[in-house]
């Protein structure tokens, strides 16, 4: 805790971590990446409730990412999560933008991060009842 008080997060911080405060102790990163996991699923709930989905834009990208988002259809493993919310957060980020304000999801979910909400997805699906 001190290293992290005084030096602040670690170079590349953003690949491993969710957030730069995760990087701080070991239980912090549990904590931080167990409130993205419920704030994702959390959102695409409420993407769904209100009929939100997001078709396009149609552009030839090279970014492996899907630009399309069925979020009702995203109650299936972490990978189907995942798939609905990505496109999501580009065009509420792309309508922040228009908007003149900040990304409204200014995070970036590397293959490490993606690891833990797996984890943490797996720990919620084995206790459900």
């Amino acid at each position: 805790m001190d290293r992290y008080y005084a030096n602040g997060a670690p170079a590349g911080w953003e690949q491993r971590y969710v957030s730069a405060y995760a990087t701080m102790h070991p239980w912090e990163d549990w904590a931080e990446s167990f409130a993205h996991y419920l704030h994702v699923h959390d959102a695409l709930q409420t993407a769904a409730a209100h009929g939100v989905r997001v078709a396009g834009p149609q552009l030839a990208s090279t970014d492996p990412a899907p630009l399309d988002s069925a979020p009702a259809q995203a109650s299936g493993e972490i990978g189907a999560m995942l798939q609905a919310w990505i496109p999501l957060t580009y065009a509420l980020n792309a309508i922040s933008r228009s908007m003149g304000t900040r990304d409204l999801y200014p995070f970036v979910l590397g293959p490490e991060i993606e690891a833990k909400l797996a984890f943490i997805d797996s720990l919620v699906r084995a206790v459900r009842v």
